[in-house]
Order: C-alpha cells, then sequence, then structure tokens
C-alpha cells in the first residue's frame, strides 16, 4: 500500500516490483466542523499576519533553510508576514521579532492555528505525502513546499493553482507576499478532499482486500 503515486513510483524503480500487487490508498484525517482562527491568536497572543509551519523543527525537515530564507526575506519587507511554528526543536530557532514558537499544542490549536495563517510552508526535503498539507487545503489554505520534493510537486501541489514553489532567496523575496494572499475557496471542487479517517478506509476497503487476495494468491518470491 502506497500514500501516493510518488511513492510507489520511486519503490517500483528502486525495487522493480512493479508486478507485485499494490494500491495507492493515500490517507485519512479528522478535520474539525469549526476552526475559531481568533481562539488560536487570542491565546498566544498573536496579531499579525503570518504563514505557519507545522511539525519537527529539524534540518532535514528543511528548516535551517526556511530560517536563512525567512531571515533574509524579512530583511527585505518591512511591513511582511511573521512565521509562527509549531512541533518539537531539534535545531535552534533564530531569536527574530518575527519567528514565534508556540511549541507542542493539541489538535484544536493546530486547525485553528491553520485557519489563523495565511499559508502553509512545507520545506521538508523528504515526504511520501504530508498530512499537515492535506489539513491545509481541508481548511482552504494554500501550500508552499520546496520543489526538490516530487511528493509535494506532483500529484499533491503539481494541479493545484493555489500553489509554488521556493528554492532559492530570490523566489522567497518575490513569492512570498503573492502567496500570502492567493487562497482557495473553502468549497472549491478542484481542492483535493481529504476525507476523514474511518471514511477513508471504508472508501479503500476493496481495493485493499483485492491486493491482498492477489498477493495471497502469488507464488512466494524465490
Amino acid at each position: 500500500m502506497y500514500n501516493s503515486w510518488e511513492e510507489r513510483a520511486l519503490i517500483n524503480a528502486v525495487s522493480g516490483n512493479m508486478d507485485v500487487p499494490g494500491v495507492v490508498v493515500g490517507v485519512g484525517s479528522d478535520i474539525p466542523e469549526l476552526t475559531i482562527p481568533a481562539r488560536f491568536r487570542q491565546k498566544f497572543g498573536l496579531r499579525d499576519r503570518f504563514a505557519i509551519y507545522v511539525g519537527r523543527i529539524d534540518e532535514n525537515k528543511g528548516c535551517k533553510e526556511l530560517f536563512d530564507f525567512f531571515e533574509h526575506y524579512s530583511s527585505a519587507l518591512l511591513d511582511g508576514l511573521h512565521l509562527v511554528l509549531i512541533g518539537t526543536p531539534v535545531i535552534e530557532i533564530p531569536r527574530h521579532p518575527r519567528i514565534h514558537h508556540v511549541g507542542f499544542v493539541t489538535d484544536e490549536d493546530k486547525f485553528d492555528a491553520i485557519a489563523a495563517s495565511e499559508l502553509l510552508i512545507m520545506p521538508s526535503y523528504f515526504e511520501s505525502l504530508s498530512m499537515v498539507a492535506l489539513e491545509a487545503w481541508a481548511l482552504g489554505k494554500p501550500v508552499w513546499p520546496t520543489r526538490r520534493v516530487m511528493c509535494s510537486t506532483g500529484s499533491a501541489c503539481g494541479a493545484t493553482p493555489a500553489s509554488s514553489t521556493a528554492d532559492s532567496r530570490s523566489s522567497s523575496r518575490r513569492s512570498a507576499p503573492l502567496m500570502a494572499i492567493r487562497r482557495w475557496p473553502r468549497r472549491s471542487p478542484e481542492r483535493p478532499r481529504v476525507l476523514p479517517a474511518p471514511l477513508h478506509l471504508a472508501r479503500h476497503r476493496a481495493e485493499v482486500h483485492d491486493m491482498l487476495d492477489r498477493c495471497s494468491a502469488s507464488p512466494p518470491p524465490a
């Protein structure tokens, strides 16, 4: 079972297992019916417009480069976006007046934070499918990934009008203010859907059962 078409293509290319039964099932997430952006702002004392990062704050997640780009971007604009970080730090977070680390938060706080943000930044170098990106889309928010990750720029972002990529300081300066005002309508039919976890599993149950049946019928490897 694979999270995305790009993940399956990678594994097929590395292992040569194209003849082995498999299915792309994606993921499911329980998106709240109601988010209250003002609740997050009030709880953490945030008034300014901000971009958000959610996840482990680690170099492998692209955070070191994110900080470098953000500090460069902030120095060029007097009235730019702030950056809110949600997650556990593994690397040092720069001391900067526009960078706010709120730590590890509840799901309610996380969804309120995404709803309050202008966009989600996803700089991770290694993703087979980003849960938080799908959750941001489900809340009608644009996602800004790195071009280095095929899944981020393939079926996930490649077909979406509200997505862009950035891999240099110049592009981060040029694109971030534009991305902050590009949103998807909450009910856009073109937006990838994130199914509630139980419904998601039910939707793919027949495909998974078929794959397991085919695996059972296949002769064991030599």
